[in-house]
């Protein structure tokens, strides 16, 4: 991948782990005036560029699965560097694509594009983390129609046919290997490994963290009041689907009611059908635990 202007992209990137609060994070430190992150904070740009994304598989039309989970991707050099202009008057710019820890080409192709970039890791529990991911392809984005055991006794069959890592539930939550891939080829300087749990705890301290480890002012105080992507359970999965993924919905009421209306609509059916999410059972999480056991001791290493 050819070198990037580091006045045209990104000087840091927040890489994941999926599910560990990097929207959070990024939304806090697009806060600070010296740090830049595009609306678009997750362009996916290092995991697929030069791809053709429509006829990615899983479990719904390739068309759906564009729309909900790739329409936001950027796969060419120009519009890359072109979401950046908006922020280039910023002394750090970030990329947070959470892509780029799973996949084994993502470090060598930031290194390559741009040598002197610092990485940004989020680690989670993976078995708090693999729920979570669970719960949001299920209640957020319809694409997960399989219990979690279902689903994890099926993920290398996925794997296989070519599902997007989006399904890949107990491999994303593999930390040591894919850290050791950005130390094996980054200056230990370069990276910055923080916890989900002490982010949660102390956003504040986190992000300062952060800001120092950028070399930007750390007297910085954000509006933390916000979380992002926060989880939900559903009454009515079906209402959902009508409403806020017609992709998977053969009907479309958008086409049905004037624009106003549907929205007010869909605003308080939105609220109503909410429900606490399902909570991670005794027996699952000792189960999954075990899944992980050897995870624990190679990451603590």
């Amino acid at each position: 991948m050819a070198p990037i202007d580091p006045r045209l992209g990104p000087t840091f990137f927040i890489v994941g782990a999926a599910k560990s609060g990097t929207s959070s994070l990024a939304t806090y430190l697009s806060q600070h005036p010296s740090i830049g992150i595009p609306p678009s904070k997750e362009p996916n740009y290092f995991t697929f560029a030069g791809n053709d994304l429509r006829p990615m598989p899983g479990p719904a039309a390739p068309t759906a699965l564009f729309q909900i989970l790739y329409s936001r991707s950027v796969t060419d050099e120009a519009s890359y560097h072109a979401m950046y202009q908006c922020v280039e008057d910023r002394v750090q710019r970030g990329d947070c694509s959470v892509r780029y820890l799973y996949y084994p080409e993502v470090p060598s192709r930031i290194r390559c594009a741009i040598p002197n970039a610092k990485i940004i890791i989020i680690l989670r529990n993976p078995v708090d983390r693999l729920w979570s991911h669970y719960l949001m392809m299920r209640y957020r984005f319809h694409l997960e129609p399989e219990s979690l055991n279902q689903a994890l006794a099926s993920e290398e069959a996925r794997i296989a046919a070519g599902w997007d890592y989006d399904w890949h539930y107990v491999s994303v939550g593999r930390y040591a290997n894919q850290i050791d891939r950005y130390l094996s080829i980054f200056d230990r300087n370069n990276i910055l490994v923080l916890f989900y749990e002490d982010f949660a705890q102390s956003p504040l301290t986190t992000v300062r963290a952060v800001c120092s480890f950028l070399g930007v002012s750390n007297e910085f105080t954000p509006d933390t009041s916000e979380r992002k992507m926060i989880g939900y359970g559903l009454r009515m999965p079906w209402i959902e689907r009508l409403f806020f993924r017609p992709q998977l919905s053969p009907v479309s009421l958008d086409r049905i009611f004037p624009n106003r209306i549907y929205y007010s609509i869909r605003r308080q059916v939105g609220f109503w059908n909410r429900a606490p999410l399902p909570q991670l059972t005794p027996e699952l999480r000792t189960t999954l635990r075990a899944r992980f056991a050897d995870e624990f001791s190679h990451l603590e290493s």
